[in-house]
This record gives C-alpha cells, sequence and structure tokens, in this order.
C-alpha cells in the first residue's frame, strides 16, 4: 500500500511539473502580448513557480504589479490582470482537473468534484491535496473491489469441484 501511495505521490509531481510548464507558456504569451516590460520573463517564472500551490502564482503576479506601478497606465494595468484572472480560471476550472486528474487516474469531472470538497472541507490546503487523496481512494476502492471479484470467482470454482 505505501508502495501504491508513493507512485501516485510521483505521478501527481509530475502532473505539477507538466502544468507548471503549459501555465508558464501562457503566462509568458500573455504578459508579453499585453505589453508588460519584462512580460515574458515574468510570465515565465509566474507559471514555473505555480507548483507551488497558491504562493508560487501569487508571488508572480506581485511582481507583474510592482512592475505595472512602475509604467502605470490603466490599459497596462487592466490588460495584466485580466491574463492573470482569465488564466487563473482556465487553470482552475479546466488545466489543473485535466492535467492532475489524467495523470493520477481521475476523470475530468472526478476531478473537479475531488477539488470542490476538498476545497470546502479544508479550504487551500484541501483543494491542492484533493486529486492525489481522490485518486488514491478511487484505487484503493478498485483494488477491494478486485480482491473481492477473485473471491467470488475462487469461491465458486471450489463449490463447483466438490
Amino acid at each position: 500500500m505505501a508502495a501504491d501511495a508513493l507512485n501516485f505521490f510521483k505521478n501527481y509531481v509530475k502532473g505539477q511539473v507538466l502544468l507548471s510548464f503549459v501555465l508558464a507558456i501562457l503566462y509568458s504569451l500573455g504578459f508579453g502580448l499585453a505589453g508588460l516590460p519584462w512580460g515574458y520573463l515574468i510570465g515565465f517564472f509566474t507559471g514555473f513557480f505555480s507548483w507551488i500551490p497558491f504562493f508560487g502564482s501569487l508571488v508572480g503576479f506581485f511582481v507583474a504589479v510592482i512592475v505595472v506601478a512602475l509604467n502605470f497606465t490603466w490599459p497596462l494595468f487592466l490588460s495584466v490582470f485580466g491574463v492573470y484572472l482569465v488564466i487563473q480560471l482556465l487553470e482552475a476550472t479546466f488545466l489543473a482537473p485535466k492535467i492532475l486528474g489524467r495523470v493520477v487516474g481521475l476523470g475530468f469531472w472526478q476531478s473537479m468534484a475531488a477539488v470542490l470538497i476538498g476545497a470546502i472541507a479544508f479550504g487551500p490546503l484541501g483543494a491542492t491535496l484533493a486529486i492525489p487523496v481522490a485518486a488514491f481512494i478511487k484505487f484503493m476502492i478498485a483494488k477491494r473491489a478486485t480482491k473481492e471479484a477473485e473471491n467470488n470467482i475462487q469461491n465458486r470454482i471450489e463449490n463447483k469441484s466438490e
């Protein structure tokens, strides 16, 4: 069982790395095309550090806000804020459930339900850990069901031979 848990954790980390890479590309393009000075670099690091739940992308956003403040114009502020908001929504509602759910064996709606339940029950930490925990629970239920099915088949074979 410990080996199974470790395997799920490894897959989850691989999924987080892939998600961070996708977010780095999206933030780089978004901030760069919005006209933010150093936008491509800031966007890359915003996405890269997003593997640290909640904290990572906020740090990148605050760096972007500081650069906006130094070069303040309303269109720049609104475009950078809009890019951040759209990517955050895209990550929360589509990318994270799709990418992380796939690598740990959950469907999209199962991942969405897990994140929602985790967030409601335990806040940000619950949302962060929801997908690997739900995947492990699903795996354990399937493993138990398989074992029970094997036992039933074995019992039927034994009963027939008597």
